[in-house]
């Protein structure tokens, strides 16, 4: 099972832990990287910033599906990280949780059933993306990502028409 995740540098707060995980999830190409970000410890104390770590989290054990072989394990390491990552965005609905997921949906397999949101998730970046707090350049890769996930069965090209702030 092959997983397209591409992570970014994002976000106006600085925050050590928060750059700490984006710039590994940017780069991640193996196992390790992905073990690394699930086992940070995060110092962070503010709630808004953990939230968006602990999808960072959810989004990289989801990922480490791609290396086991046995499918019981496949399939937990992806379901256990969708549901930590439904919980992060039901606690915080924004728009780098959002991509996060749509990375996912858009990305993995149809027959592993994760895909309702899609349609909600790229009306709501759609609607969030061009007056969002994010640097003006993060906003071009969120919707760089989207686009080369390559799944065309949604009309993802459009994103690139956003006027962005």
């Amino acid at each position: 099972m092959a997983f397209l995740f591409i992570g970014f540098i994002q976000i106006g707060v600085a925050s050590n832990d928060l750059d700490s995980i984006r710039n590994r999830f940017k780069n991640a190409k193996s196992e390790n990287d992905f073990q690394w970000i699930l086992n940070y410890k995060v110092k962070e104390t503010d709630s808004n910033i953990v939230n968006t770590i602990n999808a960072y989290k959810a989004v990289s054990k989801s990922a480490m599906a791609q290396y086991v072989f046995n499918p019981y394990s496949k399939f937990k390491y992806f379901f256990d990280g969708r549901d930590e990552l439904e919980e992060t965005i039901s606690k915080n609905m924004e728009v780098e949780n959002i991509f996060l997921r749509s990375v996912v949906q858009l990305s993995i397999p149809k027959f592993l059933g994760y895909s309702d949101e899609i349609e909600s998730d790229l009306k709501f970046l759609k609607e969030n993306l061009p007056n969002a707090k994010v640097p003006l350049d993060i906003k071009k890769f969120i919707i760089e990502t989207i686009v080369n996930t390559g799944n065309r069965d949604y009309d993802l090209d459009s994103l690139s028409l956003l006027p962005l702030n």
